[in-house]
């Protein structure tokens, strides 16, 4: 199965560890799949199970699995019923399918934590609503929202690693493009090496004493 997901490449590295979305600004792990609504499932591929039947057919007696029905048939013989039937379809090779919802449904939750590649960020949620699904196709999206405090790294001798910068609330989608990017309408962050190592650090938007603001300006 391929690492790739459409845009989303999960084959970078942290360290050790790996399975993060190659390119992103912010550090975000495959496991974070769901929330990007990208789900996992297992289809029957059907030429090389048609080949795999017939061999098992030919294993009992018959010319391919068509000439075993056949013949099961013109004895009388119920497909669902027959032994050899049961048998020969219960062997099948499957592949995985991989795919993201047409549009997405993000869903990112309270207490999701990510940071920049660059270092000098971190995000955590404290208010989230996912997206949902409506219309008989499913294919409208209601917005759903992000509540996070963004922290910035402090290097120097401050006891406190990260110094809280401001609390925003965004729609889920525009969270994912803060994640991909590092970037809104009033907030423009440092951009991970592999993406752009010319983009300035710059300090965020924040709306006066109460440190709120409106990331992306609506």
């Amino acid at each position: 199965m391929s690492a790739s997901i459409g845009e989303i490449d999960f084959s970078a590295n942290r360290g050790q560890v790996s399975g993060f979305a190659r390119g992103w600004f912010f550090w975000v792990h495959q496991s974070s799949k769901p929330a990007l609504d990208i789900t996992y499932s297992e289809i029957i591929e059907p030429n090389k199970t048609q080949v795999l039947r017939d061999g098992e057919a030919r294993r009992r007696g018959f010319d391919s699995l068509a000439d075993m029905q056949s013949k099961i048939k013109a004895a009388g013989g119920v497909l669902g019923k027959s032994k050899d039937n049961k048998a020969v379809m219960a062997r099948s090779v499957k592949m995985a399918v991989v795919k993201q919802g047409d549009p997405p449904a993000y869903s990112f939750r309270v207490t999701d934590t990510f940071e920049s590649r660059c270092g000098n960020w971190s995000i955590q949620v404290g208010e989230a609503k996912p997206d949902s699904r409506t219309g008989k196709k499913k294919t409208v999206i209601t917005a759903g929202r992000v509540g996070f405090d963004l922290f910035k790294h402090i290097d120097d001798d401050s006891s406190e690693r990260w110094s809280r910068r401001g609390w925003f609330v965004v729609s889920q989608k525009e969270f994912v493009t803060l994640l991909r990017t590092g970037n809104g309408l009033t907030l423009n962050l440092c951009a991970p090496d592999e993406v752009s190592a010319e983009v300035p650090d710059a300090e965020p938007t924040v709306d006066g004493d109460n440190m709120q603001g409106d990331l992306f300006g609506a």
